[in-house]
């Protein structure tokens, strides 16, 4: 498999009023896995 794809895991996190998105993307190039986070806060 030489195609690259992106495996999004979405998680929404509850702290204190706030409201945060965190993506998980796994993404595989050449054989080789790459994980790369994401964190944004949602403005209420």
């Amino acid at each position: 498999m030489h195609n690259e794809y992106d495996i999004p895991f979405v998680v929404t996190l509850h702290m204190k009023n706030t409201y945060a998105v965190l993506r998980v993307h796994v993404i595989k190039i050449e054989g080789q896995p790459y994980v790369l986070l994401q964190l944004e806060p949602l403005m209420n």
